[in-house]
């Protein structure tokens, strides 16, 4: 009877075997597709990263930056603005103010920027409208994104916005409950993104859509102005604000989705890795452009920003 029963016993086990492996690929599968594979980067109200040495020593003064930049010059009205204002129903400048400006780097990009404002006509349609800051790079010199926010950033001051930066790419369309404000802590706010299957690809990416206050952005120092081409100034990004003490701030998965635009690849930035080895200098402090037009229109101001200038 006992050899039978320790049979019978070793038939169950071997049985047993392939439905454990089964379950255990389940759940690995689950784990690897469920959004909240990285909750634990995830924050509410509090920061990350606080116990950081600073790195940041020096001041800014936004007077002394605001002074070496060159007046801008009036130039004529792009008519595809206007009609892309138009087209989505906004025919008259909203004359209630938000404390919130949204700085959007932009060059040949119609089809998403058009994408992007007719979405933002619904999604802050119970809301007052914010400022909004196309910031088109002029030339056809290498795309520099660090760049155009950080002249973005001394424009939205001189317009009498600029308390709560929403640094924004073209190409994000933001899921319902994205908090568009800032908080305590610079904020990752889009750091759920379908492409990446709603999860976050490395602990560092700041990348895509953030928000922070004007002062957090001038304590460090904007963003670097050597990053030409795609890549390494939002991983530089992340240096300033760790380096600075900051922390940075996460929501839930719920509260962080955003939907990619397709396009296509764009040149990388040849000297990213060398940069990104090198000290924090680069940034507000050392930051050169030129306004070659500025339009406003009911839903945005365009303005046309030649890189290149040399003060």
């Amino acid at each position: 009877m006992v050899p039978v029963l320790e049979k019978r016993l070793c038939t169950v086990r071997r049985s047993m075997v392939p439905i454990l492996v089964n379950i255990s690929y389940v759940g690995l599968l689950i784990f690897l597709l469920h959004p909240g594979r990285f909750s634990c980067l995830y924050d509410t109200g509090g920061t990350l990263f606080s116990n950081q040495q600073p790195l940041l020593t020096h001041t800014i003064d936004l007077q002394t930056i605001s002074n070496k930049v060159k007046p801008e010059s009036q130039g004529s009205k792009v008519k595809s603005f206007g009609d892309l204002c138009h087209k989505v129903g906004i025919t008259n400048r909203s004359e209630q103010t938000s404390d919130e400006v949204i700085l959007i780097p932009y060059r040949d990009r119609e089809a998403h920027l058009s994408s992007l404002i007719s979405y933002f006509n619904q999604f802050f349609q119970d809301m007052v409208w914010p400022e909004m800051l196309v910031l088109e790079q002029y030339g056809s010199g290498l795309f520099n994104r660090g760049k155009l926010f950080n002249a973005g950033y001394i424009e939205s001051v001189r317009l009498g916005t600029g308390g709560c930066l929403i640094l924004h790419d073209v190409d994000l369309l933001p899921g319902p409950g994205v908090p568009y404000t800032c908080s305590q802590a610079p904020r990752h706010v889009s750091s759920s993104i379908d492409k990446f299957r709603f999860l976050l690809p490395y602990p560092e990416m700041t990348g895509g859509v953030m928000s922070m206050t004007g002062p957090q952005f001038l304590q460090i120092n904007g963003f670097s102005n050597l990053f030409e081409g795609w890549g390494g100034e939002d991983d530089d990004l992340y240096r300033r604000i760790v380096g600075a003490g900051l922390g940075l701030e996460r929501l839930s998965v719920h509260h962080s989705r955003f939907w990619s635009l397709a396009h296509p690849p764009q040149p990388p930035s040849h000297h990213r890795h060398r940069a990104l080895a090198g000290p924090i200098n680069s940034g507000l402090t050392d930051l050169q452009y030129r306004v070659v037009e500025h339009n406003t229109y009911p839903c945005l101001t365009h303005l046309l920003i030649d890189l290149q200038s040399n003060l």
